[in-house]
């Protein structure tokens, strides 16, 4: 099952995944001859009027992607890639979506350095990579994508089949909350997302190890035609075990009309050194301990161009623990699978919360103008202690041709006690090579 698509869509056009490359080479020297060479050019108008209660931020950054990946040489291709995003004109306040946390400029840095073994069914990558699984992923929708340094092996043993398993130790990126040019631990990430809370600061100082958490990770993906389940399972150590189930089914599909019923549920518990700390008189706002799960109906007419989601979250109440109940929230985004999750406002980090949200969508090729789609999105969060929040979306997109894409993404942001955010944001996107 794919993930729901708001702004995920903006991003699925001219994708930069890696690709198999055409040719097997029979020497080293073929083997740098035969490879791929792919990137992507992107510029970005953005602004928001309330960003984080500092006033206005206005910008306009260029930046992309370029790398390349040998042709394998028995079995055997290395890859690289490197990223960038540059400032061409910025407002005082600036969205640190787009900047380096630590000195509020634009960054470059070799996001992908990676070999990898492909064998029939199977694959093993090592390095730095993007990663797009439902517990750890890229959540590509500003200018640089998250990274990570990971060991990932999959195998297919029947159509349909996927098994996954692997390890991730370090990440950077838009959401790496530090230094976004460079590769951090995945447990000092944790460390700085809790912020200065005493209780957290006590913890990560008396436990070394949790500084130094990595995540495992497994799952078994089952696709069909009319119908899809993934299971996964993760150990943050010394942090967290999480649980996330899903699945979909197509009980009609026609031209005049297609309907999908997905579900999903997901679970996270304190485990190790947390769990003990955590059940430690004074230490309960620590304990992970949450539950959510969420329900949605898809409707697609090729026929007529439209397409809609209803879709629903509710995650169980636990006062006292970690975000009453509700999940970590410690990777932002990059484990953010619910359905509800729109491009600021979510579900996720929450106990207690009610999340709804209502999708529509036109193709414009019905009526003769090829490449341009709409989607038209608001979601809904009932929050514990009436923190209640609204996101609104419009989003336009056009694809002129196979290389170059143009989004536009209008969002009003409302959230009791504070300001209205209005954004907007224009991406430019030139894919190239392959």
């Amino acid at each position: 099952m794919k993930k729901l698509p708001l702004f995920s869509l903006i991003v699925a056009v001219t994708a930069f995944t890696a690709e198999e490359p055409k040719s097997e080479a029979t020497n080293l020297e073929e083997a740098f001859k035969l490879a791929t060479i792919k990137g992507e050019f992107r510029s970005v108008y953005q602004s928001n009027s309330n960003y984080n209660s500092d006033g206005s931020t206005k910008d306009i950054l260029l930046g992309g992607k370029i790398g390349f990946e040998t042709s394998p040489l028995n079995g055997i291709s290395v890859g690289a890639t490197f990223y960038s995003v540059n400032s061409v004109l910025s407002s005082a306040v600036k969205d640190l979506d787009y900047y380096d946390n630590a000195d509020k400029k634009g960054y470059s840095l070799l996001g992908e350095a990676f070999a990898k073994y492909s064998f029939g069914a199977g694959e093993i990558k090592v390095g730095r990579m993007e990663l797009d699984l439902p517990l750890i992923n890229s959540d590509d929708i500003r200018m640089i994508p998250d990274l990570y340094t990971a060991v990932i092996a999959s195998y297919s043993p029947l159509k349909g089949v996927k098994l996954t398993a692997g390890t991730v130790t370090q990440m950077a990126g838009w959401e790496n909350l530090s230094d976004e040019s460079k590769f951090a631990k995945l447990g000092q990430i944790i460390r700085n997302s809790t912020g200065n809370s005493a209780v957290w600061n006590s913890f990560f100082a008396s436990n070394n190890s949790a500084s130094d958490s990595k995540l495992y990770i497994t799952g078994v993906t089952y696709e069909q035609d009319s119908y899809g389940l993934q299971g996964w399972f993760s150990r943050q150590t010394d942090i967290m075990d999480t649980y996330y189930l899903t699945g979909s089914v197509k009980p009609y599909e026609s031209d005049t009309i297609s309907i999908n019923l997905m579900a999903q549920y997901m679970k996270e518990t304190s485990i190790g050194e947390l769990d003990s700390y955590s059940n430690q008189a004074g230490n309960s706002a620590t304990k992970i301990d949450s539950n959510i799960y969420g329900a949605a109906i898809g409707l697609e007419s090729k026929k007529t161009g439209l397409n809609g989601v209803l879709a629903y979250n509710k995650a169980g109440k636990k006062l006292g623990t970690l975000n009453d109940g509700g999940t970590s929230y410690f990777f932002g985004g990059a484990k953010d699978p619910l359905f509800t999750s729109a491009d600021v406002e979510t579900a996720n980090g929450a106990g207690g919360v009610s999340a709804y949200k209502y999708q529509l969508g036109y193709d414009f090729s019905k009526i003769g103008f090829d490449g341009l789609n709409t989607t038209l999105a608001h979601a809904n969060f009932d929050k514990l202690n009436n923190q209640n929040s609204k996101e609104s979306d419009l989003i336009i997109m056009y694809e002129l041709n196979k290389q170059t894409n143009i989004a536009m993404m209008l969002s009003k942001i409302e959230i009791t006690g504070q300001n209205d955010n209005n954004r907007a944001r224009v991406f430019i996107k030139y894919g190239f090579g392959g």
